[in-house]
């Protein structure tokens, strides 16, 4: 399995160039916010909504992976290729403008003095023999 991480994005970038380079990041990206998603979530819910949270999230990435591409498909024969990309503008960029109107700022982590500073709960971790196992299998 180790081997497929490493030799997809070189296998993607000999036969594509430049345009594999962008899959790449693209893919790169993608995975980390979904985990920034993901841990935004198990930081502001409690306990018993954090199931609930975390279901809605996973169904909407699973719509707009199956449901995102006939839909732009569909959009892109109806009007063209930047139809789709413009829906999609349309859809985020509405959002934005929802989350700016109805969420409320997450401050409270400004008023709690920070104890350590990032690289020392980095190397605690690493160090942590209950973790070592994990880490250096």
């Amino acid at each position: 399995m180790y081997e497929f991480i490493c030799y997809s994005p070189t296998i993607c970038l000999s036969t594509r160039g430049i345009s594999g380079l962008r899959w790449v990041i693209t893919g790169v990206f993608g995975g980390v916010v979904a985990s920034i998603a993901y841990a935004i979530i198990a930081d502001l819910f409690k306990a018993d909504q954090r199931g609930r949270a975390m279901g809605l999230l996973q169904i909407a990435f699973a719509v707009s992976l199956v449901g995102g591409l006939p839909l732009t498909l569909y959009l892109s024969s109806k009007f063209n290729w930047q139809g789709a990309y413009a829906f999609i503008f349309l859809i985020g960029f509405g959002f934005i403008l929802w989350m700016g109107v109805s969420l409320k700022p997450l401050r409270i982590h400004l008023y709690h003095p920070v104890k350590k500073s990032s690289w020392q709960h980095l190397s605690e971790t690493l160090l942590n023999k209950r973790h070592a196992f994990f880490f250096f299998q």
